[in-house]
C-alpha cells in the first residue's frame, strides 16, 4: 500500500521553543485511516463456533482441509501434514454447535509396539503435543487449541505450524 504524500504544511511548536514541526494534519490522519482499515481487512479471526472460519484460514495457509463431523455430530476438519493424515475435533459444544476448543489429533501403526515408557518419554519433552497408547497399542498425538470467543487467524496458523512441526519430529521419535 503507497501513503499519500505530505503536502502543504500546518505548523505545530515543538513544545521546547526550537524549530517548529512541519506536518499536514489531514493527510497524517487519512493514512492512519487507512492503514486502520488495511489492517482490519486482513485480520480475519477464527473461531471453533465457526468452524468454517478454521477451514477458511487452513487452505488460505496452503493446507488441505474438509469438514465433515465426528461419531457424535461435532465438526471435525480433515487435513494432512508431513505426509500423515490428521483431524481436528471440536469441543465444548452445545448440540453439536457453538464449540469451545479444538484438538489436532493423529495416530500412527508402527512395528514394533511401543512401550509406554517410550510414550512418556515424548510427553516428559514435549509441552504442547501429548501423546498415549490407543487400546491397540497404536501411538496417538495430540494438540489442544482453546478458540473460545475467536483468535487471529495468524496466530491459529502458527499453532498450526506447531502441530505439523510436533507430528514430524514425534514421526521421527517413533520410527514411522
Amino acid at each position: 500500500m503507497q501513503l499519500p504524500s505530505f503536502r502543504g504544511t500546518l505548523r505545530a511548536d515543538s513544545g521546547g521553543g526550537g524549530t517548529p514541526m512541519r506536518l499536514n494534519g489531514l493527510y497524517a490522519i487519512a493514512a492512519v485511516a487507512m492503514i486502520t482499515v488495511a489492517t482490519s481487512a486482513t485480520a480475519q479471526t477464527v473461531d471453533a463456533a465457526r468452524p468454517s472460519s478454521l477451514v477458511a484460514a487452513l487452505q488460505e495457509g496452503g493446507y488441505k482441509a474438509a469438514l465433515d463431523t465426528d461419531g457424535s455430530g461435532d465438526p471435525r476438519i480433515k487435513s494432512a501434514a508431513s505426509g500423515a493424515n490428521f483431524s481436528i475435533y471440536f469441543y465444548g459444544c452445545t448440540a453439536n454447535t457453538n464449540c469451545k476448543s479444538i484438538q489436532f489429533s493423529t495416530s500412527y501403526t508402527v512395528k514394533p509396539k511401543l512401550t509406554l515408557q517410550k510414550i512418556n518419554e515424548w510427553n516428559a519433552k514435549n509441552r504442547f503435543a501429548q501423546a498415549y497408547l490407543d487400546q491397540d497399542g497404536d501411538p496417538v498425538i495430540q494438540f489442544d487449541v482453546v478458540l473460545q470467543n475467536g483468535a487471529p487467524s495468524r496466530l491459529f496458523l502458527a499453532s498450526v505450524e506447531r502441530w505439523t512441526t510436533a507430528m514430524g519430529a514425534f514421526q521421527t521419535f517413533i520410527g514411522w
